[in-house]
């Protein structure tokens, strides 16, 4: 990957070294103070709520599903949080959590309520572990209710079942069919990590106000750009 000063790499988020978990800490934290366009408030609302788009005369969430567009749209979107952190000095890309692997646990940076600094041990809220929604009936919470799939142990040798979606997505040369089979799996994601929860994960207008999401989205990003390469193996020219 190209390590322009322009660019920000992305990392495995279980890669992370102490000082970038504490930099990530910092500029989140930042941005979610920021009320303005680049605040993270107003990022997580372009999504999905409060509708900011139109279709017709009606009000809708802005974002792509079930469109050629997905990838792209969600792309940019990532690309939106990881310049607001970078412009409050962040100097890495947004993590990404590559959930086709065999997993036991969420990333410790968005599952520990208190984040503990390494320079003193100061205790602190961990403002990746959850987000806030100003809604008509006050402030609301995110919320997960994580299921057990999620957590698919395999032999040695075997793929998780979602490592298989992945892969029976990236197979198709026809970019319609890989991107159907690639948003089931991510919609697959959303599900295991939000539950019936009305504000979380698994709520199209919420989902991303749960910073998880962007760790979700980076490596939906990161699969996008395989396929993007493998195409370009194959003699498809994006």
């Amino acid at each position: 990957m190209a390590t322009s000063s322009s660019l920000l790499v992305r990392k495995d988020v279980f890669d992370l070294t102490p000082e970038e978990v504490l930099s990530l800490q910092k500029t989140l934290r930042e941005v979610n103070r920021d009320t303005s366009p680049k605040g993270y408030a107003a990022i997580a609302a372009y999504h999905g709520y409060p509708a900011q788009c139109k279709h017709g005369d009606k009000d809708i969430a802005c974002c792509v599903h079930g469109e050629p567009e997905f990838p792209q749209w969600h792309r940019l979107y990532v690309v939106q949080l990881e310049q607001a952190l970078k412009e409050k000095g962040l100097s890495i890309g947004i993590p990404y959590w590559e959930w086709t692997r065999p997993l036991t646990q969420l990333p410790d940076l968005v599952s520990q309520r208190v984040f503990i600094e390494q320079d003193g041990g100061k205790a602190r809220n961990n403002i990746w572990y959850q987000g806030q929604i100003q809604t008509p009936e006050g402030v609301k919470t995110t919320a997960r209710a994580v299921d057990p799939r999620l957590f698919q142990q395999v032999e040695a040798g075997q793929n998780t079942d979602l490592f298989e979606q992945v892969l029976n997505a990236l197979e198709y040369p026809n970019y319609c069919q890989f991107e159907v089979q690639y948003e089931v799996a991510h919609n697959t994601i959303h599900f295991l990590v939000g539950g019936r929860h009305t504000y979380s994960m698994s709520h199209l207008e919420y989902t991303s106000y749960d910073p998880i999401f962007f760790l979700h989205h980076s490596n939906v990003d990161k699969i996008y750009a395989i396929y993007e390469t493998i195409q370009r193996s194959r003699g498809y020219t994006p």
